[in-house]
């Protein structure tokens, strides 16, 4: 995946999340990000969770903002939210700086359910976007154990789920990739 020729050459880098407008997480618009208040052209579409302030009925989601200011870290700072979990990371007891860039520095990723970031080699993995039909079906061994054992699921569950995927559907598997070992690790994500 590589970022678009067309990006302006200011777009910040997410070490974590290389290309968030391949990804779908960042889209190309003309909305004014509620942070800066600029229009720079791009705006996060994925979720921001905060905690709820006890006052009012349910957090409030800082929307739009653009990728500028999820990289400084202000977005996250001025409306205390996180773009992922940060649960995961902390499991794999990764140093606190990298679980702050990850969950208040690099933009989220969509799904259905709260994002659950994967580690690899004492650091957090990149995001690489849903994983290709042929990735899926060509899922085996450990990497396959793993990922039914996490389902609960048997082979021919597994077998009749890869039938009907198709990145970008309903039924989603997330692509993650290590920055050292290069390893990949899924994700699944059920409607």
């Amino acid at each position: 995946m590589t970022q678009p020729s067309d990006l302006p050459a200011d777009f910040p880098k997410f070490r974590y999340h290389p290309d968030p407008v391949g990804t779908g997480t960042v889209e190309k618009s003309d909305e004014t990000c509620i942070r800066c208040v600029e229009a720079r052209g791009y705006v996060y579409v994925g979720s921001a969770f905060s905690e709820e302030p006890e006052d009012a009925e349910e957090a409030v989601e800082p929307e739009p903002l653009c990728p500028w200011c999820i990289a400084d870290g202000s977005a996250a700072a001025e409306y205390a939210c996180e773009f992922t979990d940060a649960a995961p990371l902390a499991d794999a007891e990764l140093k606190p700086a990298i679980i702050e860039e990850v969950i208040k520095r690099t933009p989220g990723y969509i799904s259905w359910q709260e994002n659950e970031w994967r580690t690899c080699c004492d650091d957090a993995c990149a995001y690489m976007g849903d994983a290709s039909r042929e990735e899926v079906q060509g899922l085996e061994g450990e990497e396959l154990e793993e990922l039914l054992e996490e389902l609960d699921w048997e082979g021919d569950e597994w077998a009749a789920f890869v039938a009907q995927y198709e990145p970008g559907g309903a039924l989603s598997v997330h692509k993650f990739q290590c920055l050292h070992c290069k390893d990949a690790q899924y994700v699944y994500d059920p409607s």
